[in-house]
């Protein structure tokens, strides 16, 4: 059992972590950027370079240069989380809500689009973006706020038509969408299947995102001063139970321990203090929920999640989860039915390597502390 770091109420007290973790300037992007970042022209192939926090922060109008919205009732959760640290499990809290959209790693093309030959990023207007441009922030945070305004001009194409819809029980909402983009593989705006994604997604009270793949927690403080709608969830995992599924199902076996243990703690750090920066700042709509919690009591803190996200929930959509929690069978490493959740999520502690162990224990220490695993 591990230490916890608060109790799950309303208003959760944090603390910052060791001297060594320093806060970096937030990922800013300019709130007047609308399709203006698209041009109008299908023969323009925009050339942006890869923005950093630092050339970010150096543009006229930014994020951080304007109040901070009243908050208003919560209509788009994001649920930031990293891979292997049960987000696919916490999805489900929303995937089967039937008031709610949930949509299951949106940006999984985008990423795909960075690898050699692969195609080019195209929208709905005919432009399109060079493979080398989509690394960027910007190109990220309009998708996303595309997909939590239900604007399919601002959705690649490759996010509409992801291969990810295909799995009927992903995102469970989507099926008739899924079906009719099986029957109409053209991708155009003129194509029969936009309507039924825009009346699927605009009767939705609430659309929740769930995204392994947003490395820099940053950005999600434009997300909350965009749409005063918006709450995140920084949802955490013990990077020893992350690292040893991921060595174990095969994602991190190219790079090794150490070095998935380097790149994993350091972006886990760096997100928890600058995370930690913007719950002070925006109070109410940033929470950190472990998974472990969740695993060791899926009753207790699905009431939780939704109770601090001030969204309505049902004894069926209680039950549901619980049925995930505790299956009769398990469907697999990458599923989201277990037959005991709290033995899942505690797994590796009898199945890792000791000296993997003790490396990740020397390099992960501040992560540790910080989370409460130490």
């Amino acid at each position: 059992m591990y230490r916890r770091v608060s109790t799950p109420t309303a208003t959760v007290e944090v603390t910052r972590g060791p001297e060594s973790v320093t806060e970096s300037p937030p990922v800013e992007i300019k709130v007047s950027d609308s399709l203006e970042f698209f041009p109008k022209m299908t023969s323009i192939k925009p050339s942006l370079p890869v923005k950093t926090s630092m050339t970010l922060a150096s543009e006229a109008t930014t994020v951080s240069a304007v109040s901070r919205p009243t908050a208003s009732p919560t209509t788009g959760v994001l649920i930031f989380g990293y891979y292997r640290s049960g987000s696919s499990f916490i999805g489900e809290m929303f995937n089967r809500n039937p008031n709610a959209l949930y949509i299951f790693e949106p940006l999984f093309n985008i990423i795909n689009a960075q690898q050699p030959k692969a195609s080019d990023i195209a929208f709905l207007n005919g432009t399109k973006m060079s493979a080398d441009d989509v690394g960027t922030q910007r190109i990220f945070f309009h998708s996303l706020i595309g997909l939590f305004d239900c604007d399919t001009s601002r959705i690649p194409l490759s996010v509409l038509w992801s291969p990810m819809y295909i799995n009927k029980d992903r995102m469970m909402h989507m099926r008739r969408f899924t079906q009719c983009t099986k029957r109409n593989t053209v991708k155009i705006i003129s194509s029969p299947c936009l309507p039924i994604y825009k009346d699927i997604c605009e009767k939705a009270t609430v659309k929740a995102i769930k995204c392994v793949r947003l490395n820099d927690i940053n950005i999600t403080e434009n997300f909350l001063q965009t749409n005063p709608g918006i709450r995140v969830i920084h949802l955490l995992r013990d990077p020893r139970g992350a690292l040893s599924s991921g060595l174990t199902t095969g994602a991190f076996r190219s790079v090794g321990a150490k070095r998935a243990a380097l790149d994993l703690c350091e972006r886990m750090k760096n997100n928890l203090v600058n995370g930690r920066r913007i719950q002070k700042r925006y109070p109410g709509r940033f929470f950190e929920i472990r998974y472990e919690d969740v695993a060791e009591n899926p009753l207790k803190m699905i009431s939780y999640v939704y109770k601090v996200l001030s969204l309505s929930i049902t004894e069926d959509i209680k039950q549901t989860f619980m049925r995930l929690a505790n299956g009769s069978k398990a469907d697999g490493a990458y599923g989201t039915v277990r037959t005991d959740s709290n033995a899942t999520a505690h797994a590796w502690k009898t199945k890792i390597n000791p000296e993997v162990k003790q490396t990740i224990d020397s390099i992960c220490v501040d992560v540790l502390k910080l989370v409460g695993y130490a």
